[in-house]
């Protein structure tokens, strides 16, 4: 999937705005608690013809894909997700378009 967004700080709650781009992790909300050990991470961008999406989940490289991806087999505890934007290309943009939420598994 290719996708055009223009640059953007990363944010923290979930949501990277640049001009008419909006890019917003629907899944896990930031500070949510889930009971469960396989998460859906989904978002969705709006005001974007073409772009890649590059996830990382604690840190961890877990590459590109459309508007959602599934991980499993977590563990209990404190857990960070950030999306990425970049060019059709697979260029990033200068400042990142990156949106992150942290949440909970009990």
């Amino acid at each position: 999937m290719a996708l055009a967004l223009t640059a953007c700080g990363g944010s923290p709650n979930g949501e990277a705005r640049s001009g008419s781009a909006h890019l917003v992790i629907d899944s896990p909300k930031a500070g949510q608690v889930l009971s469960v050990r396989s998460v859906g991470v989904s978002v969705h961008v709006e005001g974007a013809d073409q772009y890649r999406l590059h996830y990382y989940v604690d840190g961890n490289d877990r590459g590109e894909s459309d508007t959602s991806i599934t991980v499993t087999n977590m563990s209990p505890g404190n857990h960070h997700v950030e999306v990425e934007g970049l060019h059709a290309d697979g260029s990033a943009y200068s400042p990142p378009l990156r949106a992150a939420a942290d949440f909970i598994i009990q």
